[in-house]
């Protein structure tokens, strides 16, 4: 029925003419999203309280305040005080067949104070020159001027799994985090808000690719109460002071290019790991740590933690604790060999993640040693339950 309602609203918009689209066109409040605004009147919404999908005209639809274009078609609610917001994106967005024209196409979450001060955390395809990109997002605009452009190393994606994003806001603090489909979170880095001004959350795209796109947002979720989550990983983005984007020489980008496509070869390749023998796997292994042979500590750097975290849950998937471990054993060896700060950082985090594996495994096998209270105060001892039958029910949000 409200398919059938916003199908009707936007036929009637059309019929009265350009005129009539010259301000914001609202069609009503659908709950958990928010408030449907498409600017210009020429995009639609299909919409049920799982899943949105916004649908692009083939006009130019951007969020970009530099450039006085904040057209995209959105879905909004307004939040105040410390709060977190979360939602999925479907894969698969579309970008044009020739490949050498310049497009962007992507959908995430926005944090909107008003059209000059806002953040975007989002699944973006880009593509130019032949040359195509799948990455997160994560950039602010305040006072209408970008703080810092993203990167395509910043977080790399599957070009056809969903992702999750994460934004955190605490005392005029926001915290953006992503996940490829089932992994562990990665946090993308940290901004700084205004803790007074109340914002309109929720999501949005931009597509400037000459044709019609479709994009899917699933089970948003909303929290004034909440639990910081914890992340594997991070491109350590800060956002706090507004900064030139740096222009990299052109044999560095080249080499972020070269290794982003070996990633991506990896990742295709540890699609079969379950298939794999002892032997192939470690050449799997010694292949992925080849690429970071020639990376850059100022730059590629930051792509490696993220990919590590990926590649070594493929081998868990196929119970090969031993493999992943060596993943990152292999890796901090590797990025001891690049010189710079950033590098020791990135090493800090993959030897972290490796101690936590090393003593989660250490603990199959051995008898869970659990006592003291329950919430309601009663005595607990896990000993009493030797012997039966339990369900263990792990909850987190």
């Amino acid at each position: 029925m409200r398919c059938f309602a916003i199908c009707f609203l936007l036929c009637s918009l059309t019929a009265l003419g350009a005129e009539s689209r010259a301000a914001d066109q609202v069609y009503g409040t659908f709950s958990p999203w928010g408030q449907l605004v498409d600017p210009d009147g020429d995009c639609s919404f299909t919409v049920s309280r799982e899943a949105i999908t916004i649908n692009f005209s083939g006009a130019a639809h951007g969020l970009d305040a530099e450039h006085s274009r904040m057209n995209a078609p959105r879905a909004l609610r307004s939040m105040e005080g410390d709060f977190a917001v979360k939602v999925t994106v479907d894969g698969n967005l579309a970008l044009p067949g020739d490949k050498s024209q310049t497009a962007y196409v992507s959908g995430g979450l926005v944090l909107l104070q008003d059209d000059r001060n806002y953040i975007r955390l989002e699944r973006a395809s880009f593509t130019r020159g032949g040359s195509v990109k799948h990455y997160a997002n994560f950039e602010q605009r305040v006072d209408a001027k970008r703080v810092r452009m993203g990167l395509f190393r910043d977080y790399p994606l599957s070009e056809d799994r969903p992702v999750d994003f994460r934004l955190e806001i605490k005392a005029g603090s926001v915290r953006a985090l992503a996940r490829n489909d089932g992994q562990p979170w990665h946090e993308m880095g940290t901004a700084k808000i205004d803790p007074e001004a109340t914002y309109s959350v929720g999501v949005s795209g931009v597509n400037t690719s000459g044709q019609p796109v479709a994009v899917t947002f699933r089970n948003i979720r909303h929290q004034h109460e909440f639990a910081a989550v914890e992340n594997d990983s991070s491109s350590e983005i800060n956002l706090t002071q507004p900064q030139k984007a740096a222009s990299l020489p052109r044999s560095t980008k080249a080499l972020d290019d070269e290794l982003m496509a070996g990633m991506i070869g990896i990742q295709r390749r540890s699609r079969d790991i379950k298939l794999m023998g002892v032997a192939a796997r470690r050449a799997l292994i010694d292949d992925a740590v080849n690429l970071v042979s020639e990376v850059n500590a100022e730059a590629s750097v930051r792509m490696i933690p993220p990919f590590v975290a990926w590649f070594s849950r493929a081998f868990q998937t196929a119970d090969d604790y031993e493999s992943e471990i060596a993943v990152y054993d292999k890796f901090i060896a590797a990025v001891k060999e690049i010189e710079g700060p950033i590098s020791e950082r990135m090493m800090e985090q993959l030897s972290t993640k490796r101690d936590a594996l090393n003593f989660k495994f250490s603990m199959i096998g051995k008898p869970l040693e659990l006592e003291g209270e329950t919430l309601s105060g009663a005595a607990f001892d896990w000993k009493s339950y030797r012997g039966k039958v339990v369900l263990v029910d792990f909850w987190a949000s």
